[in-house]
């Protein structure tokens, strides 16, 4: 299951229901996103439409589809998602390897409380 915002879905709808059927081969039928020759797309030819973008963006910091990945789930977990909802998303088997976003965010707690609470300030 992915979730996705509705103008990610009328993209979605659109590549499917028109870019697709132009380059799709019959090799690979059951895979979603093809590359322009309507081949299954390499970890490396993701990684390159990622770092483009990023790039495009104004982003200075090295961009992956994992780092990408990564600060989405981060972002899940700040803004309160449930910690079992962003397993599932990710695919963890195991409610630990999830967790590891909640201590990102305990870090950013005793950093905002250092940085801003009046007794933080005094040292």
């Amino acid at each position: 299951m992915v979730p996705l915002t509705q103008i990610a879905v009328t993209f979605l709808e659109s590549y499917i229901k028109g870019i697709r059927p132009q380059i799709l081969s019959e090799k690979e039928k059951e895979r979603l996103f093809l590359s322009e020759r309507g081949q299954a797309m390499g970890k490396s030819t993701v990684a390159g439409i990622v770092e483009k973008y990023a790039k495009l963006a104004g982003i200075k910091k090295r961009v992956t589809p994992h780092s990408w990945r990564h600060t989405c789930a981060t972002h899940l977990v700040k803004n309160a998602a449930n910690l079992r909802h962003v397993q599932e998303m990710l695919g963890h088997k195991n409610l630990s390897t999830t967790e590891r976003y909640l201590q990102l965010t305990i870090t950013d707690l005793k950093e905002a409380h250092r940085k801003f609470h009046p007794r933080g300030r005094e040292r």
